[in-house]
């Protein structure tokens, strides 16, 4: 498995691990009770989940850079560059979409903390895409 494909993995899997529980505590356990602004307890959990996220992505990083030292420092390539940009591409697709759903028709039927929750996951199922899109470029280009 290459450098750029581990951090794809580092990547995706610490969204998951942080995100991914916030997100079905907000839309399972809480499941549309309103939230009055500012939610200071809702803004406490997300940043809870979004420090968690943080550190778990400098601390991958570090140990990466540790144990695959000559890894880190070989550059991109051709492949590298075009996996990224389809990578990207996606992403965007999903990302474009998804705020158009969130911030032109949601403010017509909620309010507060729904759309921000909202924004929130339009961004992680955007991100975790464009992860698995590495991966799965990665992987289908082995021998």
């Amino acid at each position: 498995m290459g450098y750029r494909e581990k951090v794809a993995w580092l990547m995706f899997s610490s969204m998951a691990v942080t995100l991914g529980p916030y997100l079905i505590y907000v839309y399972v356990v809480q499941n549309g009770q309103p939230i009055p602004l500012p939610g200071i307890g809702e803004l406490k959990l997300y940043a809870t989940a979004a420090v968690s996220w943080a550190v778990i992505i400098g601390t991958g990083h570090l140990l990466l850079r540790l144990k695959f030292p000559s890894d880190t420092r070989t550059p991109a390539d051709e492949r590298d560059h075009e996996i990224e940009r389809r990578s990207f591409r996606i992403g965007y697709f999903i990302l474009i979409i998804g705020m158009i759903v969130i911030g032109i028709f949601k403010p017509f039927y909620s309010a507060g903390w729904s759309i921000i929750n909202g924004t929130i996951l339009m961004i992680a199922v955007a991100e975790l895409v464009r992860y698995l899109t590495i991966v799965h470029s990665y992987r289908k280009q082995r021998p």
